[in-house]
């Protein structure tokens, strides 16, 4: 099991520098972007806005994924049978959700940058649903998970 576990987080490391490398000129691309008067989201903790009012652009394998993630949440909250080990397989099929959409990555620029604002955050939540220890805070995992789902449609298009 620690042996599936290493190698899961080196191929979603090796997925994510994959992704990650952009030219220099897209890092400060991004900055005048994410800094803009148009905080539409200033409540937002990772920083991430709206392009100057207007949503970033996901290249269609990104907004596929996504998509495929949210199916996946939507099959678990209709099935009635619900314990820890629902929730904790729930987390295994969003890894491997999350690891699909990390290696199929083609975006760059500012928007490929925005992306990780808010994909970074979903990692956390899913790997905290894994090792989550009780019901109750698997449950509300599940509802901060499915709320950053949804957030992807207030700062993406396809």
């Amino acid at each position: 099991m620690l042996m599936k576990k290493i190698i899961f987080i080196l191929l979603l490391s090796t997925g994510f520098w994959g992704c990650s490398q952009q030219e220099n000129s897209s890092k400060k691309e991004v900055a005048p972007a994410m800094e803009s008067e148009h905080h539409e989201y200033a409540d937002n903790p990772t920083g991430l806005q709206l392009n100057n009012g207007i949503k970033w652009m996901a290249d269609s394998s990104t907004h596929n994924n996504v998509l495929l993630l949210q199916a996946t949440l939507e099959n678990f909250k209709s099935s009635s049978d619900r314990n820890l080990e629902t929730y904790h397989a729930l987390a295994v099929e969003l890894q491997r959700g999350l690891s699909k959409m990390v290696n199929e990555c083609k975006m760059k620029g500012a928007d490929h940058d925005a992306l990780h604002l808010w994909l970074e955050p979903l990692m956390g939540q899913v790997r905290d649903l894994k090792k989550s220890p009780a019901m109750a805070i698997a449950a509300r995992l599940t509802e901060t998970i499915q709320q950053q789902l949804n957030d992807y449609h207030q700062y993406f298009q396809a």
